[in-house]
């Protein structure tokens, strides 16, 4: 993460991200990179194979509305792969943050009534 972030440009932003599917789950990697072609991300990617763990750091200017636009889609992309395609978790060893929170519903369904 050091490395990463201290190449990074100046100014930029630096998110982490984990994820985690099955490893009978093929082609996530894959669909990944797929996503970071799509929206012109290049994240650092590593994982934990035994556990199906994925974890990915990418960088953008969060003070632009247009790189916050780009971002943003990303995840709607990212998410909806992880959890729609590859029925995966949206955090492996990570807490929900700021940055998860708008996929919960995503991922775990409405809240039940109360």
């Amino acid at each position: 993460m050091t490395a990463v972030g201290k190449a990074r440009p100046t100014g930029t932003t630096l998110i982490t991200r984990t994820s985690r599917c099955s490893l009978a789950t093929g082609g996530r990697l894959r669909g990944l990179s797929e996503l970071q072609r799509k929206y012109g991300f290049d994240a650092a990617v590593a994982g934990h194979a035994a556990y199906g763990n994925l974890h990915f750091l990418l960088a953008f200017d969060a003070a632009r509305p247009e790189e916050v636009a780009r971002y943003a889609a990303f995840m709607e992309d990212f998410c909806t792969m992880t959890v729609e395609r590859f029925d995966g978790s949206l955090k492996a060893e990570h807490a929900t943050g700021r940055n998860m929170t708008p996929f919960l519903e995503l991922e775990w369904g409405p809240a039940p009534p109360r």
